[in-house]
This record gives C-alpha cells, structure tokens and sequence, in this order.
C-alpha cells in the first residue's frame, strides 16, 4: 500500500472514531446553516436561507464527532415519492474521512425502494458509490425544476455566474439492476 494511501486510511479511520450520525433537531439549524455556507465557498453548494433550514429540519440528519456538528445531509421531499439528496456537508477538515458517506447512507435509509431519489452534484463519482446514475436534464420531474428555480432567487445576485458557470450533474438513484 502507497504512503498515501496508507495516511488517507488513517485519516478515514480518525474522521470516524467518536462519529454519531442522528436526525437533526431544531437547536442544529444555526450549525447547519454555517456548514453549508463554509461548502459554499468552495463552489459546491447554493445558500440556503437558515428559515428554510430552520422549517424543514427534519429532512436533515447530522454527523457529530466529539460533541461537534461535523456535517450534515437532507433528503427533501419534492413530492409523494419524489426526493432529493441534498445540501450534503462535512467539515473542510474532515472531508474525504468517511463522514459524507456515513451521511449519504443514512439519508438514503430514509427512501423507501419504490421512491425516485434524485440529486444534483458536482461529484458524479460519489453519486454513483451509492447507486446514483446520470440523468439527461430534461428527464428531471417538473417540481424539482421549480425547487431549483426557487433555490436560484434565493442567491445574491452576484453570486449568479459562479453558479451557472458551475457543471451540475443530475442523477437519479437506481436499483442493484440499474433500473428504477
């Protein structure tokens, strides 16, 4: 095993020792808010209003580690049957140490197999781990199009060309045969 590897398998094993994944309660709402906003910056997520936050908490699970909120995941429920993995945050830190997959997992608990999960992302790569398969835009159920329109108002104005200038990939979550 190369030396990297070998200290990216330690870091892995040390993002998770003391890891709690639970559902999000409404005293997480403010640590949820600065969690995305800290992604944020990297390019990876669009604001989300912390009302917004505040009233869909329990579509958010967390990771705590050491009595700290670590990260956190939403499945937003678009419609009967129609979700969305979204909103997912570790830690800059503790990313790549296991905590976004733990994350990932246990939203994806939450999906019953008759449901469509969908997501959007700029890490095709980590969608598929879990069963995420890419989708043409144009297949996207109309009521996630409106979320997403909804989301974008929600941006500073000045924030507009880093996020269209950004590639998005939708996927859509499939079964063991590729389908759903």
């Amino acid at each position: 095993m190369s030396d990297g590897r070998s200290r990216l398998e330690a870091g892995r094993k040390g993002a998770l020792e003391n890891l709690k994944v639970r559902q999000a309660g409404p005293a997480d709402a403010k640590a949820i808010h600065d969690l995305i906003i800290a992604n944020r910056a990297g390019g990876q997520l669009m604001r989300l209003p912390l009302p917004r936050i505040e009233a869909n908490i329990h579509e958010f699970i967390v990771a705590e580690k050491d009595g700290d909120l670590v990260g956190c995941c939403a499945l937003h429920s678009h419609a009967r049957g129609i979700w969305e993995a979204a909103s997912l945050s570790v830690r800059a830190d503790l990313q790549r140490g296991g905590i976004g997959t733990a994350l990932m997992r246990g939203i994806l608990a939450r999906a019953s197999p008759e449901d469509q999960v969908y997501a959007g992302t700029d890490k095709p790569d980590f969608g598929a781990r879990f069963g995420f398969r890419v989708v043409e835009t144009r297949s996207l159920p109309p009521i996630i199009w409106l979320h997403k329109a909804r989301t974008m108002l929600e941006q500073d104005l000045a924030d507009w060309p880093r996020i269209i200038r950004k590639k998005y990939t939708f996927m859509r979550l499939c079964g063991a045969d590729g389908n759903k």
